[in-house]
């Protein structure tokens, strides 16, 4: 079966449970994972989060030699800055109308040259921690923003050199694409905008399938 103990799963709201029934993260995709592998199962996902709150809550977690992590990275145009009254958190929709983020998503927030190297540069960082302390992982996307963005395939010297720092053979793909727009493709029902109860169901048979090296 598998030679981990648990799978602990960090990401947005697609793996925690936001929008299936009861809002119950045992019914999305990691979690069947786990139960399929007999493992025990955490998830530290929550919803809204940008790629710099999931970096930041891996670097912050505690792991054993025996788990597994899977980290779902995210919408790259979401942000977040510590401030005196703690970690603030916030989107390109955001209705601030004054004040910092205002001024971010009004000037280089909008840039999507910001949501490339940033998201490049926050991986980095949780791939660097995780491989340093010798932790076994998966990386996934939810969405294709990153992959089909055109500066991430034109890029520049700088955006080149990032890409070069990361180890891609440690992302899984579903069809080569990122979990969100793979539902999509395939049709599955979504409430709002996220993939429902079938979609969950037929991603965790397609890793299950696919993604044997990866455990």
């Amino acid at each position: 079966m598998s030679n981990y103990n648990r799978l602990i799963a960090y990401g947005s709201s697609p793996i925690d449970g936001t929008e299936l029934p009861n809002k119950d993260k045992n019914l999305a995709f990691p979690a069947r994972i786990a139960g399929a592998l007999n493992l025990a199962y955490e998830c530290r996902g929550k919803p809204l989060s940008s790629n710099s709150k999931i970096s930041r809550k891996v670097l912050s977690g505690e792991y054993t030699d025996q788990d597994l992590v899977f980290v779902m990275f995210s919408a790259p145009n979401r942000y977040e800055f510590k401030t005196e009254q703690g970690w603030n958190g916030f989107t390109a929709w955001s209705e601030a109308k004054d004040g910092l983020i205002r001024e971010w998503l009004d000037g280089p927030g909008k840039l999507e040259y910001t949501e490339v190297y940033t998201t490049l540069k926050e991986i980095i960082l949780t791939q660097q921690f995780l491989e340093t302390r010798g932790y076994h992982y998966i990386f996934a996307f939810d969405n294709n923003a990153i992959r089909d963005s055109y500066i991430f395939n034109q890029p520049d010297n700088y955006i080149a050199g990032l890409k070069e720092l990361i180890n891609w053979s440690k992302f899984q793909w579903f069809q080569d694409s990122g979990f969100i727009n793979w539902a999509k493709e395939n049709e599955f029902p979504f409430t709002g905008t996220h993939a429902g109860v079938e979609a969950h169901e037929a991603a965790a048979k397609y890793i299950l399938s696919n993604w044997q090296s990866a455990f």
